[in-house]
């Protein structure tokens, strides 16, 4: 019963992460926009993340089944699904670190709503495979999964707006964040699950330090708003 407890705990906490990382990207990407259209890409970028939820659990049986074999080496098979996570994570360690080291007070005038849009589809597809697989991994009831899958979206959803403060304040935190989230998808894709758990714990313990505490982080790493945001 104490077993079934901590493993029901860790799957919904591991949900949790994914789906506040679909929130966190969403939000990163917005921010290289104009003003006019960071709300938009913001709300579009949750609505595929929930939009490939959706079609994941639709098609639950063929993700979480997925046998097919696409390339062997010593001890590691890969399979599609482990393509796609490997692919998706390298994608979010990159754009992580491009945000690290994104100026604010550049010119935003270039930036395509289109990619941005672009780029939250293929994290959303990403991710949602990757709550399915892992929903599936540690609760072999397809229900349950499937519900736990989508109530941490639903909190996820609802903590959107407190993310975006948290961007304003705790940039590099969440960057870090970010790039953990994509580290913990390239360990999957290697089967590496211990790895994956220790790195959602120590994200774990960042979010209940930033949600929970009265006071967000070091003031000092608040960041200005530029002129475009003001206007």
């Amino acid at each position: 019963m104490i077993l079934a407890a901590i493993i029901l705990f860790e799957v919904i906490l591991l949900e949790f992460i994914l789906g506040l990382s679909n929130v966190w990207f969403a939000t990163f990407l917005g921010e290289k926009l104009p003003q006019y259209n960071r709300e938009k890409a913001r709300t579009l970028g949750l609505c595929f993340a929930w939009l490939g939820r959706i079609l994941a659990l639709v098609f639950y049986s063929f993700v979480a089944d997925s046998h097919f074999t696409i390339k062997s080496i010593p001890g590691i098979n890969f399979y599609w699904v482990d393509i796609i996570l490997l692919a998706g994570g390298t994608w979010i360690m990159f754009k992580s670190t491009e945000l690290l080291f994104f100026n604010r007070s550049a010119n935003r005038s270039s930036i395509d709503l289109k990619i941005v849009l672009l780029q939250s589809v293929f994290i959303s597809a990403v991710l949602s495979v990757d709550a399915v697989r892992t929903a599936s991994f540690y609760v072999n009831n397809k229900l349950i999964a499937s519900v736990i899958i989508l109530l941490t979206m639903v909190a996820s959803s609802w903590l959107s707006g407190r993310i975006i403060e948290l961007l304003h304040i705790q940039t590099k935190g969440l960057v870090l964040l970010l790039f953990s989230t994509g580290l913990l998808l390239v360990l999957e894709a290697f089967h590496q699950p211990i790895l994956s758990e220790l790195i959602c714990f120590g994200a774990a313990l960042y979010l209940m330090n930033a949600f929970l505490l009265p006071k967000f982080g070091n003031p000092s790493e608040k960041i200005k708003p530029t002129a475009d945001e003001h206007n």
